[in-house]
């Protein structure tokens, strides 16, 4: 564990705790025994892992400047088609926003964006893109790649089940267990390694949690939250938004078209929709 940590890392780390995967009997999840206190998180994420600039993103600077055609723009089509409500009328929250991306597509959609992230740097700049911080109730929630990382991702689902209006939806993107447990017992058996690319969605440290659909359906169920899927006709609803398909490349049409379908069967990750009763 400390020589992968100082190889992966680039810098000394002295860390004595083995590497120890549990499982819930419940619900299936995976995750790690041991987790990082909040001091050593702060350090993880502000110092070990370079924060990389949105300038440095090219998939950032297209989504933000083309929103219409974004995968994120055709989420938000697809909810409001689903919930019934004009774009220009949801209230929306990005958890964990990162460098706010997705409340910045929401934005310039229209929606009133609001926004939440640990580090204050992060939120300062949404601000400067009209992203509120988060002081109301929503109609959607975004949570992309961020429970996994979470010590506490019970009580985070709980925090965020109690902002949704009621009929509200709360979208959960996680890495999902294909192969998970394929690596674990190579681990245990000397015949991988924690460098074992199938070993990303418990990565030591930073993926905490390792969740299927059925898992993150059980842990909504006790604060109102039930699964639902849009329909085809909502989820393709981005078809009928002016400039949301990009005819002249071919190559990103076909993505959007399949993405409907793929996101929700995808072994590789996890998506679900929890809507409030």
């Amino acid at each position: 564990m400390k020589a992968f940590l100082s190889g992966y890392y680039r810098r000394p780390i002295s860390i004595s705790e083995t590497y120890v995967i549990a499982e819930c009997v419940a619900c299936g999840t995976l995750f790690q025994r041991d987790v990082p206190c909040e001091d050593l998180l702060n350090e993880l994420y502000d110092v070990w892992i370079a924060p990389r600039q949105p300038e440095d993103d090219r998939g950032y600077a297209f989504d933000v400047q083309h929103p219409a055609l974004s995968r994120d723009g055709h989420e938000l089509m697809s909810a409001a088609a689903h919930l019934g409500i004009p774009l220009d009328q949801m209230v929306v929250l990005d958890w964990g926003m990162g460098w706010a991306g997705w409340a910045r597509v929401a934005a310039s959609l229209g929606c009133r964006a609001h926004g939440y992230d640990i580090a204050q740097s992060r939120q300062d700049l949404a601000a400067t893109y009209g992203v509120a911080p988060d002081n109301a109730s929503y109609d959607f929630i975004n949570t992309e790649q961020f429970l996994e990382h979470s010590t506490d991702p019970r009580g985070i689902v709980e925090q965020l089940a109690g902002k949704l209006k009621p009929g509200g939806i709360l979208k959960i993107s996680v890495p999902g267990q294909a192969k998970v447990r394929e690596v674990l017992a190579d681990i245990s058996c000397g015949r991988a390694s924690l460098s074992d690319r199938r070993l990303m969605p418990l990565h030591p440290l930073e993926h905490l949690n390792c969740f299927s659909r059925e898992a993150l359906t059980r842990i909504g169920a006790p604060f109102g939250l039930r699964p639902v899927r849009p329909g085809w006709l909502a989820r393709y609803a981005f078809i009928g938004h002016r400039g949301a398909l990009d005819l002249a490349d071919p190559r990103r049409t076909a993505k959007e078209l399949i993405r409907p379908w793929y996101q929700w069967h995808s072994r590789t990750n996890s998506y679900i929709w929890l809507r409030k009763l």
